[in-house]
């Protein structure tokens, strides 16, 4: 493992772990930055200047970035203290199932799109891949004896619906939202959150292990849930438990095939949540509400219940 130290000196015993984490995943020769200005690094590898860690409630500990040369694991350095030993291995195991992915060259996004793919559709295919991708990874490190994520917990995904809710209300309120494009990105920016966390969700769940349910949540998590993601969680299940974790490579056809049908599940998902993409007459497409007024009424009955009670 090559480890630069970027405004921070990484005590040993975090470096030991994040080697057997990597060597759990068979990653032997791994670039790691350990970095005290995450965001500021990521938006300097990935040129996306507006990136940011944060994540619902939480914030983003460690983000594998390829280039012409290869990956390059990122740690954000200040959310490590509070980690054990086995947490930081298990991160590190984590980035090492991106780092197989990308040398495989095959399995993330780029390169998949199908001639006829409208612009909302691969967006929708891009969007399913990320999140595949992080099932086919948890779901390794499960198979690995490692437990589940903290992202997988009852009441991490409690706070993690409520934030989804009240990302989802807010957008529909914001004034900004005359604007369909406003209203777009605030919606898949929020739809690419909880896809991920459902990844972790999922993964541990489909080796056999007891897992999350939705009955350990608190009434409003339950609700939420209910709202959100139950119409279409058995689909998603079905079609994530198709693709094999990260260890095992995939042929690019089926790897095509389960995106196409992840484009289905994300339109069923979108449209669950209360909106819609479509083909505009001129090439391009719309993003609609379709929700009626009383279904978000009462989503904002429940935040504002879930938020002072």
């Amino acid at each position: 493992m090559e480890l630069i130290e970027d405004g921070c000196t990484v005590p040993t015993s975090w470096a030991d772990a994040m080697l057997q984490g990597f060597r759990s995943m068979q990653v032997e020769n791994a670039r790691v930055v350990a970095t005290t200005n995450f965001v500021t690094k990521v938006a300097e590898l990935t040129g996306n200047a507006s990136y940011t860690a944060t994540r619902g409630s939480g914030a983003v500990a460690a983000k594998t970035i390829t280039g012409p040369d290869g990956s390059v694991v990122v740690m954000n350095y200040d959310e490590l203290p509070p980690l054990s030993l086995l947490d930081i291995q298990r991160l590190a195991a984590h980035e090492g199932g991106h780092v197989v992915i990308d040398a495989r060259g095959n399995e993330e996004t780029s390169g998949n799109r199908d001639p006829e793919d409208s612009d909302w559709q691969w967006l929708l295919k891009a969007l399913s891949a990320q999140a595949i991708v992080e099932f086919r990874i948890e779901r390794r490190l499960a198979e690995l004896g490692y437990g589940a994520s903290e992202w997988a917990s009852a009441a991490s995904v409690d706070q993690g619906l409520l934030v989804v809710n009240a990302e989802i209300v807010g957008a529909v309120c914001d004034p900004a939202s005359d604007d369909p494009r406003h209203l777009h990105d605030a919606v898949v920016t929020t739809l690419n959150h909880v896809t991920k966390m459902l990844a972790y969700v999922a993964a541990p769940l489909t080796t056999g292990e007891a897992g999350f349910a939705p009955s350990q949540m608190s009434d409003f998590g339950q609700k939420n849930w209910a709202d959100y993601i139950a119409p279409t969680w058995p689909e998603r299940i079905s079609l994530w438990k198709s693709a094999p974790s990260a260890s095992e490579p995939i042929a690019v056809e089926a790897w095509r095939a389960i995106l196409r049908q992840g484009v289905e599940l994300e339109r069923q998902f979108v449209l669950n949540v209360g909106f819609a993409f479509e083909d505009a007459p001129d090439g391009g497409y719309g993003f609609y509400r379709k929700a009626s007024d009383a279904v978000f009424n009462a989503r904002l009955r429940r935040l504002r219940s879930q938020v002072y009670e």
